[in-house]
C-alpha cells in the first residue's frame, strides 16, 4: 500500500522532470522503487537502478521491471531474491563519502581536537537525528576516564545538554551538525553509534564498532550484520551498557577487518561495472 500511494504522487512528478530521450533512474530508497517500474511500463527506454544499503532488503525494495538492484552484501541480495527468485542482483561494497578515506591520521586529528596522545577516546553519535541515550552516555564514559567526542545531530535538546556537561567536563568536546566527523573518527579509538550508513564510515577509518540498538526492524537488521562482520559489539540504549561494550572493546583491542576498496575512485569502479551489465553509462 505505500509503496502504490507513493508511485501515485511520484510517477508524474518523474516523467515532468524527464522528458523525451533515454535516462537512467537510480533509486536509493525502496518507495522509488516502485514508482520506476510505474515509469517503465510507458517508458520502456528508461533503466531503472536500485541501490539499497541495508543488510536485508525487504518487500518493498523489490518491483518487476527493475533493470537492476544494487546491494552491498550476499546477505541482501539472497533477501531480495526471496520476493523475485530470478531479480538481477549486483553486490558491490557501501558507498562511503571520499573525505572518509582521505581522513587525517590519528595524532593530527587529536593535536586539532585537543585529546592527548595515549589517551581513551570514544565517539559518541546516532545519525543525524541524535536519536538515544547519548547525553547519559557520556556521562557515564566520562566517569571512567574516557575522552568523549560528541555529536547532537540537528537535536537541539541534546547539544545543548552535551554543551552543558562539556562545561563541566574538559574532556567531552561536543558538536551539533558537523562536517568534520571524518576528523572525529580518525581522533577517537572507535564509535559509538546506531546501525547504518556510519557503520561503514567508521569502518573505512579503521575504527571498531559499538551499534546501539535503538532502530528496529531494518536497524536491528543492520547492527546484526555488524556484529558478523566482526570488531563490533551491540548495546542496549542505556549508559551502562554502552560503558559495558566500550570497556570490553578497549580490553579486547579487536583487529578492524580491512574495508574491501581503498579510495572512492575504486568503488566508483564497481558503480560503474554494475551500470555497465544493463547497459547504462556514465559520462
Amino acid at each position: 500500500w505505500l509503496g502504490r500511494a507513493a508511485a501515485r504522487w511520484l510517477v508524474p512528478a518523474v516523467l515532468a522532470e524527464l522528458g523525451r530521450g533515454r535516462h537512467l533512474l537510480v533509486w536509493v530508497f525502496p518507495t522509488g522503487v516502485a514508482a520506476a517500474a510505474a515509469i517503465k511500463r510507458t517508458s520502456p527506454e528508461v533503466a531503472a537502478f536500485a541501490v539499497c544499503i541495508d543488510a536485508s532488503a525487504h518487500r518493498m525494495w523489490v518491483a518487476q521491471g527493475t533493470d537492476l538492484y544494487m546491494v552491498c552484501s550476499p546477505l541482501a541480495a539472497a533477501t531480495l531474491r526471496r520476493y523475485d527468485a530470478d531479480a538481477p542482483v549486483s553486490v558491490v561494497p557501501p558507498p562511503v563519502r571520499p573525505a572518509f578515506f582521505d581522513a587525517p591520521d590519528r595524532a593530527t586529528a587529536r593535536a586539532a581536537l585537543g585529546v592527548p596522545d595515549g589517551a581513551p577516546c570514544v565517539l559518541l553519535m546516532a545519525g543525524g537525528w541524535g536519536l538515544g541515550p547519548l547525553a547519559q552516555a557520556a556521562e557515564g564514559l566520562l566517569e571512567r576516564g574516557y575522552w568523549v567526542l560528541a555529536v547532537a545531530g540537528s537535536n537541539e535538546r541534546l547539544r545543548s545538554r552535551l554543551r552543558a556537561l562539556a562545561r563541566r567536563h574538559r574532556r567531552l568536546v561536543a558538536f551539533g551538525t558537523t562536517d568534520r566527523v571524518p576528523e572525529l573518527m580518525a581522533a577517537a579509538d572507535g564509535v559509538v553509534t546506531t546501525p547504518g550508513q556510519t557503520c561503514h564510515e567508521a569502518r573505512v577509518v579503521g575504527r571498531w564498532l559499538v551499534v546501539l540498538d535503538v532502530v528496529p526492524g531494518h536497524g536491528r537488521e543492520n547492527a546484526l550484520h555488524e556484529l558478523e562482520t566482526g570488531a563490533a559489539l551491540a548495546c542496549s540504549p542505556d549508559a551502562d551498557s554502552v560503558t559495558g561494550a566500550v570497556r570490553v572493546m578497549f580490553d579486547e583491542k579487536p583487529e578492524i577487518p580491512p574495508w574491501p576498496v581503498s579510495s572512492a575512485e575504486e568503488w566508483d569502479k564497481h558503480f560503474i561495472g554494475a551500470l555497465s551489465t544493463v547497459g547504462a553509462t556514465l559520462a
